[in-house]
Parts: C-alpha cells; sequence; structure tokens
C-alpha cells in the first residue's frame, strides 16, 4: 500500500494481520452482490442461479484500525485505497482508481482473481482485504453492506467433500431403512403413510436425495420416534389435536391431555414430542399409553379374530 500522511496510514499490526499474497499464488473474490433468479432447462425443469451484473467496487474506504493505541503515531480511524493521484505538496488523495470487475468481458460469472508478484494486484489486494466491503474481513464495519468476499479454496473444497459424504451416508441409510423405521419417519414428517412399501421408500430415498443434510440431522434425532408415535395415534384416532386452543385431547373422552404454547415457526408434531419428553411423569405416562396403544393396534390378529 502507498502510505502517505493521511491515507493508508494503518497500524504494523493490521498490516500484518493481512494474508500474504506470495509471488504467483493467486486470491479468488466472489462478488455478493449477485441477484437469485429462476431459470429454465432445456426439458422445461427449473432452478435457482446467481446473474451477476458488472459493478463497480470503491477503492476508497475509511476504517478502524483495531490495533489503534491511545497516544500512538496511528490514528483510530483511517482513509484507505488506490491512490490515482495524489497533491505532491500536501500529500492529499485527490482520485483513486476505478475498478469494476468483469470489466471488458462479455460475461461476468461473479469471481475475480489477483495474483501476486503483480504490482496493482498486490495494491488492490491488500485495500479489499481491509476494506469494509469484504465480507471475510473480520475487523469490518457490519454496518456497511459486504459487496464481495474471499474464498477459502481449502474449506470450500472441505466442505464439498463433506457434503458429498454426508449425501452418501444419507442415501445409505435412506435405502436400508426397514420398513418399520421407513413409516416411522414418514410419520414425523407428517406425510400421509401409504400401504405401499415402494411409494414409501421412493419418497425418503428422494428426501434424502435431496436434502441429505437435514435428513441426517432429522434421523439422528431422538424426537423424531416420538413424533411418530404422536402422528399414528392420531391418525388411529386414539388422541386429537386441536389447532384452535393448541391442545392435545384424549379422543374417547375429549379430555385434554397438554395445552400447548404456541412457539412460531414449531409444527404441531414436534411441539407435542418435547412436551411429552421434557414434562415429566405427566410427558412419560402419555408415551406409555400411546406404547400400548400403537402395540395392540399393530399385533397380528388371531385366527378367531378374522373373518372371511
Amino acid at each position: 500500500m502507498q502510505v502517505l500522511k493521511n491515507f493508508n496510514n494503518i497500524s504494523e499490526e493490521l498490516k500484518n494481520s493481512i494474508p500474504p499474497l506470495k509471488n504467483g499464488e493467486v486470491k479468488t473474490i466472489k462478488m455478493l452482490t449477485g441477484t437469485r433468479m429462476l431459470q429454465v432447462n432445456e426439458d422445461g425443469s427449473q432452478f435457482f442461479e446467481d446473474v451477476f451484473g458488472k459493478h463497480q467496487i470503491p477503492t476508497k474506504d475509511r476504517i478502524k484500525d483495531p490495533f489503534y493505541k491511545r497516544g500512538g503515531t496511528t490514528p483510530e480511524y483511517v482513509h484507505i485505497g488506490v491512490p490515482l493521484e495524489v497533491n505532491p505538496t500536501s500529500e492529499a488523495v485527490e482520485t483513486t482508481k476505478f475498478f469494476m470487475p468483469g470489466m471488458g468481458h462479455t460475461q461476468f460469472l461473479g469471481k475475480f482473481s489477483l495474483v501476486g508478484g503483480d504490482v496493482d494486484d498486490e495494491e488492490l489486494y491488500e485495500y479489499l482485504w481491509l476494506s469494509n466491503y469484504n465480507g471475510s474481513n473480520p475487523h469490518r464495519d457490519k454496518s456497511v453492506t459486504p459487496m464481495y468476499e474471499f474464498i477459502d479454496i481449502k474449506k470450500e473444497s472441505k466442505e464439498r467433500r463433506k457434503g458429498a459424504n454426508n449425501k452418501l451416508t444419507a442415501l445409505s441409510i435412506a435405502t436400508t431403512m426397514d420398513l418399520d423405521d421407513v413409516k416411522d419417519f414418514h410419520a414425523s414428517m407428517g406425510w400421509a403413510v401409504s400401504d405401499d412399501p415402494e411409494i414409501l421408500r421412493a419418497s425418503i430415498e428422494t428426501y434424502a436425495d435431496e436434502f441429505h443434510e437435514e435428513f441426517l440431522s432429522r434421523f439422528s434425532d431422538p424426537i423424531t420416534k416420538v413424533k411418530s408415535e404422536v402422528k399414528r395415534a392420531i391418525d388411529a384416532g386414539y388422541i386429537k389435536y386441536d389447532p384452535t386452543g393448541h391442545k392435545v385431547l384424549w379422543a374417547k373422552s375429549n379430555t385434554v391431555v397438554a395445552k400447548l404454547e404456541r412457539v412460531e415457526g414449531v409444527d404441531y408434531l414436534t411441539q407435542i414430542a418435547e412436551w411429552a419428553t421434557t414434562s415429566g411423569s405427566q410427558g412419560t405416562n402419555f408415551r406409555k399409553a400411546l406404547q400400548k396403544f400403537l402395540k395392540e393396534l399393530y399385533a397380528p390378529k388371531k385366527e378367531e379374530e378374522i373373518v372371511d
């Protein structure tokens, strides 16, 4: 950075905090100015894609030096940037360089790179890292809307591999679940439980494929089993849920089992299941009653009970 009297006059600690751009190293920056738009494939299927116009990134900013020391030689607030014209007498910066990623290209995909060893790139890199417009800057002014962020290639690759591994795990679980587990998962989601095992498995596998992280989270959550019990008992008419009063009732006597608090964004099955597992003996007895009822409901019929 070109350090002047009242420009780019940052502390040594702040300068040393900038991740180094080694000779020949490439730093990739992603713009955050894209607009998510619905696109249509040739086969008619739809998908969302970020579309990027070309936006100028200001090359002058005012930042707070986090390493400011009262009584020191560097100011607390510093004007930084990439000078173009400087008054030789006062060292006042009269203009800064113009920078618009993608300029000169017919299509801009939202990313650009800077290379170590290129003097102009290195100067721009240091400014872009320190600017409040950098969403990756840990010291940025959060009131400023970020325009870009630096891509951590190693972190991105690690997360991509993790996502791929989780997807494989989710699909593996979904394809090997026994039928009872499949039905339990369906019920816990509030989905209709079909009599056709192939339909049940197909919907589970589709869900695991498209929402593998959520599937793994729900599959490993012990509350999933309780939600299944509640949904099965409601479907069988053993208990019922009153959405107006937000109450759970015994269907036969119409007496109230529990009155629930309304929680924004939480579905009724989850709330009933959480109540059943956190309300002590009352919840425990409620679950025991559900399990006894479901056991009898799904028990194999004795031969004398079967009517031709």
